[in-house]
C-alpha cells in the first residue's frame, strides 16, 4: 500500500509518525494517507482514536504502517499516561482528558529543526519547556505547519 516503511523516533507520537510516513511516501496532500488508510481497514482514521489508543483502531494502524502492535500502543496518550501513573476516570470524562491538548501541540523549534518529528509528551497541557534545549515550548499550531 505504501511505498516507505519507517521506523518510529523515541518520543514520537503515533499521529505524528502516522504523518510522517505520509510525507515519507511523497504524499503532499494529507488526505492521501487517510484515504489510504481507509481503503485498507474500510474506515476513515481518526486522530484521537490514534492518540487515545483505542484498541481495534491502534492495532488496524500498526498494521497498515507495519510496526508492532506494542510498539505503535506504547505511542499513545494512553501509553504514557499508565507510565506517568495517570489515570482518567472515563466514566466521569469521557471526551476530555485534562493532562492532554486536543487540538494544538506546543513543539520546540530547535528539536524540530534537528529531528522533524512531533514528541509525545509535548501534548501534555503542563509541559512548557523542552526538557534537551531548556527553551519555552511554542504553543501555535501554526508554527508546526511552517517548520515542518
Amino acid at each position: 500500500m505504501l511505498l516507505f516503511y519507517l521506523k518510529p523516533k523515541n518520543n514520537e507520537s503515533l499521529t505524528g509518525f502516522f504523518y510522517r510516513t505520509a510525507k515519507e511516501n511523497l504524499m503532499d496532500n494529507i488526505k492521501w494517507i487517510n484515504d489510504h488508510f481507509s481503503v485498507f481497514t474500510g474506515y476513515q482514521p481518526n486522530v484521537n482514536l490514534m492518540n487515545w489508543g483505542e484498541q481495534n483502531h491502534i492495532k488496524d494502524t500498526s498494521n497498515f504502517l507495519r510496526i508492532e502492535y506494542q510498539l505503535a500502543n506504547s505511542m499513545t496518550f494512553t501509553y504514557l499516561l499508565e507510565f506517568h501513573g495517570l489515570r482518567v476516570d472515563y466514566t466521569k470524562n469521557t471526551i476530555k482528558c485534562p493532562w492532554f491538548s486536543y487540538q494544538t501541540t506546543k513543539v520546540c523549534p530547535v528539536c524540530l529543526k534537528e529531528e522533524p518529528i512531533h514528541r509525545l509528551d509535548w501534548s501534555f497541557t503542563y509541559s512548557f519547556i523542552c526538557r534537551k534545549h531548556k527553551l519555552f515550548l511554542i504553543d501555535k499550531s501554526l508554527v508546526l505547519h511552517k517548520c515542518c
